[in-house]
Order: structure tokens, then sequence, then C-alpha cells
């Protein structure tokens, strides 16, 4: 080719064994001398190269991404053509306080690419029981817990699209599936029996639901002493809605908006976002928490949120410190922020309860780099004060950052 490569194609099976003969020249005190080797080609068997780990620990990492709220700690593999993709291990839900165990396939072969996911979790909920006999009310126990056992199947396709033109680089993600999820082994803590778990039969153990997402994000290339991308325009939209063959009904949407610009001076960031999410409550409910206000806990189901937030971010310090390849200290960065929402509940019988609660607050960030793996992680902690809010919450509150992630 005009690049100095001849490109060809050839089937697998048709390659045969080929001896590669090479002669190498060494010199040994002046003395000139040639060794003969032979090299044998092999074809390579794909069921014994199935397994290639590539990345163990944080997978998926991508927690600078702003609208995630998973931490995946787990391992991932290909296969020796990279078309087909293992993942395993745990997923936090840092939003909702659930973790899972899980298995994914992903077939990168053909475009789009095909995943398939398979969990299985822990889970409770507080809800009144009432004790009968014969149709007669005997007792009723206020917030009993009730405990199961989830078990999920999803598919999904999902199509991405990476670009770059001039200093701006361009991603774009979308996706449709569908998801099952098995509920089992329920019981409650709450009455008395022998092993302290009395068991509980329900008519409805089954969600089937389907979701879609889109992500679109449009960053200017970023420097190295700059904290952040000097310029962002990222969009986010999400549905899930439940279809006939569920036993609960429920609907949830979701649109992000994230901007940044430059700050007072050129590596600092300042950064915009802006949320709206809307669902039914009267059945079941999708998302419990809200975690756009920094530091703030809901106590109720909303079934609106519009929320809005500031901030601003630039570097403090470039310790440059390690500790031999375990862990390696690059950069401390200080951020300052502003942000609030209206929320709002729906009751059945029409009326509606609304809060508008607002969080300013501090944190620090590092930007460290552990087992010298391929990526830096961020780590941090934030200290948040809420104000204008109804609701008996801690007002001060300090959490652990990882990444956009709080615990």
């Amino acid at each position: 080719g005009l690049n100095g490569f001849d490109v060809f194609k050839s089937k697998i099976r048709d390659i045969k064994k080929t001896e590669i003969k090479v002669k190498e020249k060494n010199e040994i005190n002046d003395l000139v001398f040639e060794l003969d080797k032979n090299y044998q080609t092999q074809k390579a068997n794909i069921g014994l190269n199935i397994i290639q780990p590539i990345s163990w620990g944080i997978s998926n990492y991508g927690l600078s991404e702003n609208g995630l709220d998973d931490v995946t700690l787990g391992i991932e593999s290909v296969n020796l053509f990279g078309t087909l993709m293992f993942g395993a291990g745990y997923k936090i839900d840092t939003r909702e306080k659930k973790n899972k165990r899980f298995f994914n396939l992903s077939y990168q072969g053909l475009y789009p690419v095909f995943d398939l996911s398979f969990s299985s979790s822990k889970d409770f909920f507080y809800q009144d029981i009432i004790i009968s006999r014969n149709g007669g009310v005997l007792d009723t126990i206020r917030g009993a817990d009730i405990n199961y056992k989830t078990n999920e199947f999803s598919s999904n396709i999902k199509i991405p699209l990476t670009y770059s033109k001039g200093k701006y680089f361009s991603s774009f993600v979308s996706s449709v599936g569908v998801s099952t999820e098995r509920f089992k082994d329920f019981y409650t803590s709450a009455l008395s029996s022998e092993s302290g778990r009395f068991p509980l039969k329900t008519s409805r153990d089954k969600k089937t639901f389907v979701s879609s997402s889109l992500i679109y994000s449009r960053k200017h290339k970023q420097a190295i002493r700059q904290v952040y991308a000097p310029y962002e325009q990222s969009i986010i939209l999400e549905g899930l809605k439940t279809i006939g063959s569920s036993d609960f009904v429920g609907a949830y949407f979701r649109s992000d908006l994230y901007f940044a610009f430059p700050g007072i001076k050129n590596f600092h960031s300042t950064r915009l976002k802006f949320r709206f999410e809307a669902q039914d409550i009267k059945d079941y409910v999708f998302k419990k928490n809200i975690n756009f206000i920094y530091g703030y806990d809901n106590l109720f189901n909303f079934s609106r949120f519009h929320g809005w937030g500031v901030e601003y971010e630039l570097p403090l310090l470039y310790p440059d410190f390690s500790l031999g390849p375990i862990v390696f200290l690059k950069r401390v960065r200080g951020y300052g922020f502003v942000n609030g929402g209206v929320i709002r509940r729906d009751y059945f019988g029409g009326e509606k309860e609304n809060e508008s609660p607002k969080s300013l607050g501090f944190g620090l960030n590092f930007d460290v780099n552990l087992f010298r793996q391929n990526f830096l992680f961020n780590v941090g902690f934030r200290y948040s004060y809420i104000v204008d809010t109804t609701n008996p919450i801690d007002k001060s509150k300090i959490e652990i950052s990882l990444g956009s992630i709080a615990f």
C-alpha cells in the first residue's frame, strides 16, 4: 500500500504451517558470525484462548463521567480476537444504596453491540402487615421489614459512536434493552419465630420492563494541568417502563444537561448542571433517592424533580508522591459548589407535597494511581450544608467521594 502495508484477506482455516528462516549477525570481540533460527507459525486455538483478563479491581471506572451512579468491582476479560467480553463481580448502586453480584457478556464482533447480563441481590422495604384469621383482623404491625431476593436477566442492544474534530472529542451511545426480575424468599423479622424469620407469600413476584438511554458528550481536549475539560456539552436521556407481562406498573424518565467553561485561569473549571426527573409512584417506584443535591436525602418518594447546580474547581498541590508501586499521588484539587432543586410528591387524593432544598459546601479531590493501572482514581471528601428543607435531616454532612459518586 501507499503507507508501506500490503493488505490481504485470508481465512484462518486455510493458513498452513510455514517455516521462517532468519539470519542474525552478532559481533563479539570483533568476530562476526551468523546464526540460523527457524520460527514456526501455528494456528491459534480459539477455545483455549477464550479468556484473556485485561483489568481487575474497579472496572468500568468512567466515574469522572456525569450522571453515573454505579461502582463496579470485579474483573474483565476478552477472547483472543477481542470480539467477546466477559465481566463478573459486584456492582454497587450508590444512588439506591444497593449492591448485586453480576456476570456480563458483550459480543462486539458486529455493529451494534449485544449485551447480556445476569445478576442476583438482596433487598428490603418497610410495609404495614395486617394479621387476620378467618377474615377477621387480629392485629396490625406498622413498618414491618419485608426482605427478599432478586434474580435479574437483561438483554441490551447498544450503538456506540466516537469521533473527533480539531480539538474536540465527541461520543454518542444509545441503547435499548429488556429486563426481567424475579422476586423470591420473602420473609419478615417483625414476627417471632424459631429462626427469627417468618416466611411470607406474595402473588406478585415478577417485574419486566424496557429501558432506553441516549448519552451524547462533546469535550474539548484537556491539557495536563487543567482539572477538567475546558469546554463541555453533555446530555443524558433515560427511560424505564414496565410492560404487560409484569406484575408491577411503573414508569420513569430522566434528562440531564452538563456544561463546562474555563475559570479565572485557563486550568480552572466552571461547571453547570441541570436535571429533570419524572415517575409514576402509584405502584412501583424505579428511583427512590435523589442524589443530585449534595448531602441531601429525601424522606419520601418523589414524582417530579427539577435540579440545578454550579461548581468551581482549581488545582491546589502537585505532591508527586509515591509509595513504591502501590500508590502514586499526582495532584490535589479543591472545589466549591451550590446546588438545589424542587421536589414534588403526588398523593392519591390529588394532594401535593413540595420541598426546595439547597446545598452549599466544598470538597477536596486527590488524583491517585493504584498498582500502576492505566488510569487515575479520583478520591476525596466533600462537606455539604443543607438549607431550606422541611424534613428533620442532618443539615451538615461529610461524604467520601469517588469520582462523581459520593458515599
